[in-house]
Parts: structure tokens; C-alpha cells; sequence
């Protein structure tokens, strides 16, 4: 996890599992633990999720520095 130097958060994780079919998609899978990863990425962080499917697998997720309204 760190800044990029660009206004941008990386966060990059792999594991040591076998790895994913060449044929895996994101978007449709049925696993609900890479659905909660994406949904969490792309919509409550607003930021992007990118798989790099060599051996090990690995994830990369960049997001903006969020920006907190000052409360009241």
C-alpha cells in the first residue's frame, strides 16, 4: 500500500495459490469473496481493480486519497 505521487492510493496483493483460468472474468464470477473485492473497489472507493493473472496471481487496486467533508 502507498502513494503513487500522483494523487492516487496502489494497493497491490497476490497469493500463492495456483491462480486463476485464462479465461477468468471479474465481472461475472460466482466467488463471493472476488465479488465483494470489486464491489468495494470500483463502487465504494471509486477507484480501479486490476488482475495480473501470472503465477502468483496478483491484485492491483488504485484509488483516490478520499477527501472527507469537515462535520459540523
Amino acid at each position: 500500500l502507498h502513494h503513487t505521487g500522483t494523487g492516487e492510493i496502489e494497493l497491490r496483493f497476490s497469493d500463492s495459490g495456483t491462480g486463476l483460468p485464462g479465461d477468468f472474468d471479474l465481472g461475472n464470477t460466482q466467488s463471493l469473496g472476488l465479488t465483494l473485492v470489486k464491489n468495494l473497489s470500483e463502487k465504494q472507493l471509486r477507484g480501479t481493480i486490476a488482475i495480473i493473472s501470472n503465477y502468483p496471481t496478483e491484485f492491483l487496486i488504485k484509488f483516490k486519497e478520499p477527501i472527507y467533508l469537515k462535520r459540523v
